[in-house]
């Protein structure tokens, strides 16, 4: 077996530097250099220690290194690259130093796990985007219904929590909807309600939430599942229906709320007297 060659003996036939490196970095190479490896693929002062590392132990295991041996790459991104290379996983799905750390674990894991990151492996996604893709893939849910970088976590995990309970959730998916809003859709559907009373963009999640409260209750809804009431005036007919009053008597746009209220008053106050004849 050759006699390694030392440090300096490297140094000199590649025109190297030993003041250009620190006590961590001449380390690394004299181990790869005693190892046997190529330690030509990180004796360079562009590169970090921790990086020298990361390439390295690839050489070590024998792994083709020329997909991460980069100075752009931070050593956490060399490590998951090189953990996918050991683990035989498809690395050009995130071997991107476009992608942050937390973007290249996301679609690591994801490979680890067998899943089809092609879904999410795009530098559009946030990680808590992935994360909420890669968990739908791994409950073999139809990710096709959220895996949109313009729709935000929360209106994410709306969607997937209405797939993984069996929901039509063609009803709310629309990005137009906010989370809050395609939360009261999601109940409603899990009720049984006909959702499509307020499973409208143009109604705010405070409005959905009375009618949606109303329909579970069984009231009449039709009352007051109108866009242009306020939701002060929905919730003083909301609450005339639930009373058993009559509230045609104020159930009209022009009648301002706190209005309402005091017909709401009058009428309840007028059917308990006529209970006590």
């Amino acid at each position: 077996m050759d006699k390694p060659i030392s440090i300096n003996s490297y140094f000199k036939k590649h025109n190297l530097n030993i003041k250009d490196f620190d006590e961590f970095e001449i380390f690394i190479i004299e181990i790869g250099l005693k190892e046997g490896l190529d330690v030509f693929w990180y004796a360079d002062p562009d590169f970090t220690g921790e990086q020298m590392l990361q390439i390295c132990l690839g050489l070590y295991f024998r792994l083709d290194v020329s997909w991460y041996a980069k100075p752009v790459y931070l050593p956490e991104q060399m490590e998951l690259i090189r953990k996918g290379l050991k683990d035989n996983l498809d690395v050009k799905w995130y071997a991107n130093p476009r992608l942050s750390t937390g973007q290249m674990k996301e679609i690591y894991l994801g490979l680890k796990e067998g899943l089809k990151v092609k879904w999410y492996a795009n530098r559009k996604f946030s990680i808590d985007q992935m994360y909420e893709i890669r968990q739908g893939l791994k409950q073999g849910l139809k990710v096709k219904w959220y895996a949109n970088h313009k729709l935000n976590i929360y209106q994410m995990q709306q969607i997937r929590w209405g797939l993984e309970e069996g929901l039509d959730v063609s009803k709310y998916y629309d990005r137009s909807f906010d989370e809050e809003q395609m939360y009261e859709i999601r109940q409603g559907l899990k009720e049984g309600l006909d959702v499509k009373w307020y499973a409208k963009n143009n109604l705010i999640a405070e409005k959905m939430k009375i009618i949606h409260q109303g329909l579970k209750e069984g009231l009449d809804v039709f009352w007051y599942a109108e866009r242009t009431y306020s939701p002060e005036q929905m919730e003083e007919i909301y609450l005339g229906l639930k009373e058993g009053l009559d509230v045609s008597k104020y159930a009209a746009i022009a009648v301002h709320w706190k209005q309402m209220r005091k017909w709401r008053t009058k009428l309840r106050e007028e059917k308990y007297e006529n209970t006590q004849i």
